[in-house]
């Protein structure tokens, strides 16, 4: 099969700008395709970015980031983003829609080669970030973050899985063109629309498969994670969510202000019994088993 088009094709405005100056049709930054046929091995090429200004990222530019791969609605389709690793054990964090809709979750730390498993322990849709748990990890090189501000002209590096293919990762390089811009992001399918404030509007190549992935300042720190970019110009504009914002949504998801705190008492094929009020105001109570579904 074909690969199927990105996912979510999205217009990206300044709130609040004159429609002159609405920039070029924008995309989250993942990359989603179709399920290979039964029995092959690989999956759709993905497209070629080669005349962009990125390169092979290096040890160190790679260092504590992983690839993430997915598995859409019991193997309709798959998707492929980036990951920074937090904790050691295994905490890693990412965009909400490089997970949206998934039944199965793959994380490659990319500087190994090792393979895990994860769970989603939680997320903020609105923010567009979501967080992971490995299994079985441990031993893991983490990140190191920097939540402090960018000016405009500030350099600045993405790395991230450009163009999902789970190769090599990338590195953009670039520089900070508005510490502080907000977007509305549409969806040009459903019409549906979200804003995104205070995103890092920089001009670095950050492309489909990056989403998730790190914004690297001079000194080599995560100053935020990848989120989208423009398309349909010569131009690439990349977007950002400051690294301190991600920080507040993993510490939220931890806490468990994130969670529903009944159903995170449970695992699939738990039994419990829940009571609702029909439409006349009847109420019912029933047993039902927990299963694992898509994440929402």
């Amino acid at each position: 099969m074909a690969a199927a088009a990105l996912a979510l094709p999205l217009t990206v405005a300044a709130v609040a700008a004159p429609a002159a100056a609405l920039p070029p049709l924008t995309e989250l930054a993942d990359w989603r395709g179709s399920y290979p046929p039964y029995g092959s091995t690989s999956y759709p090429a993905s497209p070629a970015y080669a005349a962009l200004d990125t390169a092979e990222a290096s040890v160190a530019q790679s260092s504590g980031l992983v690839e993430i791969t997915t598995t859409l609605q019991y193997g309709e389709g798959v998707a492929a983003g980036t990951g920074i690793v937090l904790g050691s054990a295994g905490l890693v964090v990412t965009n909400h829609h490089v997970v949206e809709g998934a039944t199965e979750i793959t994380v490659t730390v990319q500087t190994s080669g090792q393979e895990y498993d994860a769970e989603v322990l939680g997320y903020d849709a609105a923010k567009d970030v979501a967080v992971l748990q490995l299994d079985d990890a441990s031993g893991l090189t983490t990140v190191t973050t920097d939540p402090g501000s960018l000016t405009t002209g500030d350099a600045v590096t993405a790395v991230g899985d450009a163009g999902g293919d789970g190769g090599s990762l990338t590195a953009a390089p670039g520089a900070v063109t508005d510490p502080h811009h907000p977007v509305t992001v549409q969806d040009e399918t459903t019409g549906e629309t979200v804003r995104l404030r205070n995103l890092i509007e920089v001009s670095s190549d950050v492309v489909p498969g990056d989403s998730g992935g790190a914004l690297l300042d001079a000194d080599g720190e995560v100053v935020g994670m990848n989120v989208a970019a423009s398309s349909g110009g010569d131009d690439v504009t990349g977007y950002v969510i400051p690294i301190g914002r991600v920080l507040r949504v993993v510490d939220a998801v931890l806490d468990g202000d994130e969670s529903g705190t009944v159903v995170a008492q449970h695992q699939p094929g738990d039994s419990v019994t829940v009571t609702w009020t029909d439409a006349s105001g009847a109420a019912h109570q029933g047993t039902v088993t927990l299963a694992s579904g898509p994440v929402a």
